[in-house]
């Protein structure tokens, strides 16, 4: 029988995050690359517990050409978590969003108004990913329409995109015309490369980071965002006025 309740020989000092909200993860089994089974699912939201989360908005991956599921599968995939959180003793509350993938299917449905996108918070907040290296030539356009349909787009993890990296004026640019920004907390720990960690700190440094987000894939990353949430630059993160703690 499965157990989220292991026992160590070694019992180690329990570290917290600092918030009680998460909006960015891959908890719901079976959906995308994130958690495979139940057994995973529970183990990563054991953890989030224990970190002091009190709330986690799951995001999985909505990518037309590799994830087949809906909004609607989404939201009762969802439903049966908290279920199986309540069964075991988890005080923890799952919430239903998405990531969405700023491509052509993605791009079709904003500009066929599609009012039907899965968002968090009372202010509609719509999380966003784009391909790693080349800026979407429509990210502009999609920005605009999204806002115009009464979202507020959120770009997740801008940090890891290659054509950021090296061109902070055009993060400049994306977060003065209004776009909110999430990075990854496990950026802070070197998780992804330098680059990314060094862009992650330096719009903690300027003052440029709405929502930090775990961006949780597999138990095996509960370490990694255990090593994070001791780094200089996540204890300055707090201090900002993020908005995890309006949701």
């Amino acid at each position: 029988m499965f157990s989220i309740f292991k026992k160590s020989a070694k019992t180690e000092p329990q570290v917290k995050s600092g918030l009680t909200v998460d909006l960015h993860s891959h908890f719901l089994p079976g959906l995308d690359d994130g958690a495979e089974t139940l057994e995973e699912s529970l183990e990563m939201l054991k953890g989030f517990a224990d970190f002091g989360y009190t709330k986690v908005i799951t995001t999985p991956h909505l990518i037309h050409e590799f994830y087949k599921h809906d909004e609607n599968v989404i939201r009762e995939r969802c439903q049966w978590m908290n279920e199986q959180l309540s069964i075991v003793g988890i005080n923890l509350v799952i919430e239903p969003a998405a990531e969405y993938f700023l491509d052509d299917h993605f791009m079709q449905r904003v500009e066929a108004e599609d009012n039907t996108f899965i968002t968090f918070g009372k202010n509609k907040f719509l999380l966003f990913e784009t391909p790693v290296m080349n800026e979407p030539i429509y990210l502009k356009q999609a920005l605009f329409k999204l806002r115009m349909m009464g979202y507020n787009p959120v770009m997740a993890h801008p940090e890891r995109y290659a054509y950021l990296q090296f061109k902070f004026d055009k993060v400049q640019e994306l977060f003065d015309g209004g776009l909110y920004l999430q990075i990854n907390i496990m950026s802070l720990a070197g998780y992804y490369n330098k680059v990314a960690q060094k862009l992650a700190e330096k719009l903690i440094d300027k003052d440029m980071v709405h929502f930090l987000g775990s961006d949780c894939h597999k138990p095996k990353q509960l370490q990694v965002l255990k090593d994070a949430f001791k780094t200089k630059h996540y204890q300055t993160a707090l201090g900002l006025e993020l908005m995890n703690t309006k949701l």
